[in-house]
């Protein structure tokens, strides 16, 4: 999935875990 406003404002729940995984660098 790509991390944009529109994917955030549809999925805030599935944002808050790419925020996450993109801290751990899981996203690169």
């Amino acid at each position: 999935m790509i991390l944009d406003k529109t994917s955030m404002q549809a999925n805030p729940r599935v944002a808050r875990q790419l925020l996450r995984a993109h801290r751990y660098g899981a996203l690169g």
